[in-house]
């Protein structure tokens, strides 16, 4: 259980006292996803941005539900609240940082994006007309796997494909792990893919996604601002 605390302790980092109560019998998985949104929550935090956790309606929550499975960005009857982060900063457009939503890919084809930052304009619209938002709108997505063993090289070529249909002008797509696997990091070094081994508690490498982070916000916000 070590490893589950001490994920939820880091989550716990970037929400109000008993934030973690809803998701805190999550599997490791779906844990780790979120400790992979808290590195670009931190970022924003850094980077003097506003946060605050929302419910799919942008209502304000202090108890964080993430999904579990890959989902809509849109409600459905009888649905969750699922929430999200809102993220604000004079002079720059407003954006939401989600888990688990449904992307539409440049291949007209749907995919499961476990961390996605987009503009809240383009989430917005993806709610009130009911569609997936197209990849060409992602800033940030994040491919997180949770694994007790070394990588197969079979995710690493997964992770390829879909880098490739989540391409945008801007965006970026990032493959983060636990673990490593030395065969799987040298074909995505040589592919120029960005990738994060070893992303763990204790380990340091989650410092240097959160700076990965970081520096996709400043070119955000340098890009934008007005």
């Amino acid at each position: 259980m070590a490893a589950k605390d001490d994920l939820l302790a880091e989550i716990s980092s970037i929400l109000a006292p008993g934030g973690v109560d809803l998701i805190s019998a999550s599997e490791l998985d779906d844990l780790y996803e979120a400790y992979v949104m808290t590195a670009l929550i931190q970022a924003a935090l850094a980077e003097q941005w506003t946060v605050q956790l929302e419910d799919i309606n942008e209502a304000p929550s202090s108890t964080a539900l993430f999904r579990r499975s890959p989902g809509n960005i849109y409600s459905a009857p009888g649905g969750q609240a699922f929430t999200h982060f809102s993220l604000t900063k004079a002079g720059a457009p407003d954006l939401e940082a989600h888990i688990g939503i449904k992307v539409t890919g440049k291949s007209d084809v749907e995919h499961e994006c476990d961390v996605a930052l987009l503009p809240k304009e383009a989430a917005r619209f993806c709610r009130a007309n009911r569609v997936h938002p197209r990849s060409a709108r992602l800033l940030f997505a994040a491919e997180c796997k949770y694994y007790l063993g070394n990588i197969t090289l079979g995710l690493g070529r997964a992770f390829i494909g879909l880098a490739t249909e989540m391409t945008s002008q801007y965006g970026e797509c990032h493959f983060v792990v636990n673990t490593t696997s030395p065969s799987v990091m040298k074909m995505l070094a040589r592919q120029k893919r960005r990738r994060h081994e070893d992303v763990r508690p204790a380990t340091g490498r989650f410092e240097s996604l959160r700076e990965a982070c970081r520096e996709l916000l400043h070119s955000y916000y340098m890009r934008v601002r007005v």
